[in-house]
């Protein structure tokens, strides 16, 4: 099976922008960055940054 759009974008090489999966997470990434841009509530913050990247430090 061949690589996914994501795997070939991730790894550098040319792929396809428009795949839904990668238009999928582009959405959900804006959603989230216009979620955390006006909070200042630092809990809410974390929850969010959490969600965009699944692990913080």
């Amino acid at each position: 099976m061949g690589k996914t759009e994501k795997q070939k974008m991730l790894g550098g090489e040319l792929y396809f922008a428009e795949d839904p999966e990668l238009a999928a997470e582009n959405k959900r990434t804006s959603r989230l960055s216009k979620k955390y841009n006006p909070t200042t509530q630092e809990q809410q913050r974390h929850q969010i940054l959490q969600e965009l990247f699944g692990k913080i430090g």
